[in-house]
């Protein structure tokens, strides 16, 4: 980098001048070009930045920072740019970062007038994947803006595959005593959960469906309040081994001063029956969740799964089950009972086990199992049937 000063006079301006060399800079084992020689920053005595960068390699990765000089109010009005960062690369860098691809690109908008403050930005990844499961093109965009008094206020939105997500606004309001207050406002509209099905190991169970909501949270930044509600659209959980599929509750769960509702919410298998759930879940102590639910099924098909390569258990269950859920989040206290019907008919696949099949697998299985007949060896599993002794 070059630095010279420039003086008063034949439109020199009256500052330092920093020049970028060389042409062809090498940065991370990549070689990269100045654009059309935009290669230069002018800092002027009264602090103002000037600047017009543009460095790009031959596949289009770069970074640009440009100035508005048109802007003759701010103070400042620069504009930053990363564009087409490989992810894939920083991942083989890193040791400790996960397996990560897709092309990452951001943009930033710094604006400061006499009286005012902005800064906007928006990053985006497409074709974003972790462990090589693919997530999508996803972008995330901040606004913030500081207020009067020390107040801030933001604003931002998430997008995946072109469609806003997730939408929140909010303020932050500081005080004297030390107890920040804060009031935010966010919308979820279909939000898709398979994106959490890159982060499940092995994909040993996979989500469909939206959710959607909205949330007001105000009060005291250590003990918020939180109302609103979040709705179930069409969510349902595949565990792929069972070969089981679990389908939730379309209707509303509410939250009222940060207590979350549960008014029979029901989960359904293939059968009519539902397995329901009823009570709260207290967080308005953040640091000690209180919980206090109910759970019962009659007559619930707990398990319907076909035999398939990758089955571990298949066959039909059918139980009735009746349970409470109390205590600290961290030390949950659960009592209750659950009975095994006589039209269950399940086989259990216990892969590359020298253990015998017998009744000690009571005590392993205890949520399937109470009676275990007719055990027999095929190849390299074992195979313990199980159906009602009636």
């Amino acid at each position: 980098m070059n630095v010279r000063p420039l003086v008063e006079g034949n439109g020199k301006g009256d500052g330092l001048a920093f020049t970028l060399i060389p042409e062809n800079p090498i940065i991370a084992f990549r070689k990269f070009h100045f654009v059309d020689h935009h290669n230069w920053i002018y800092l002027h005595k009264n602090m103002r930045l000037y600047a017009n960068v543009d460095m790009a390699d031959d596949e289009d990765m770069g970074f640009r920072i440009k100035s508005n000089r048109s802007d003759t109010v701010s103070l400042q009005n620069i504009d930053v740019e990363l564009q087409r960062i490989r992810l894939s690369e920083i991942s083989e860098v890193l040791p400790y970062l996960p397996d990560l691809s897709g092309l990452f690109s951001a943009e930033a908008n710094y604006v400061q007038t006499a009286t005012s403050l902005q800064v906007s930005a928006e990053a985006n990844i497409d074709e974003l994947t972790y462990e090589r499961q693919r997530i999508g093109d996803v972008a995330l965009g901040v606004t913030w803006l500081p207020g009067e008094r020390g107040k801030h206020y933001i604003s931002t939105y998430l997008t995946h595959e072109g469609e806003e997500i997730l939408m929140a606004d909010g303020s932050l309001h500081p005080s004297v005593t030390g107890k920040d207050s804060i009031e935010v406002n966010a919308i979820m509209e279909h939000f898709p959960l398979k994106i959490a099905n890159a982060f499940v190991p092995d994909q040993v169970v996979t989500l469909s469906g939206d959710m959607d909501g909205g949330l007001h949270i105000t009060g005291d930044t250590d003990r918020p309040l939180v109302n609103g509600d979040l709705v179930l659209d069409s969510v349902s959980v595949f565990a792929r081994q069972a070969g089981a599929r679990f389908t939730f509750d379309n209707r509303p769960v509410q939250i009222k001063n940060s207590r979350l509702t549960f008014d029979k919410f029901a989960i359904f298998t293939t059968g009519k029956n539902p397995f329901t759930i009823d009570g709260t879940v207290d967080f308005r102590n953040l640091t000690d969740p209180r919980v206090n639910l109910s759970m019962l099924a009659e007559n619930y098909m707990l398990l319907n799964a076909p035999r398939t390569k990758e089955s571990l258990v298949y066959g039909k269950v059918f139980v009735d089950f009746n349970a409470t859920v109390r205590g600290p989040v961290n030390a949950l206290v659960m009592r209750g009972n659950m009975n095994l019907l006589g039209n269950t008919d399940v086989t259990y696949v216990l892969m590359d086990s020298r253990l015998p099949c017998r009744t000690g697998w009571e005590t392993w299985l205890l949520l399937l199992l109470s009676v275990i007949r007719r055990p027999y060896r095929k190849k390299k599993s074992l195979l313990c049937h199980l159906a009602d002794s009636t």
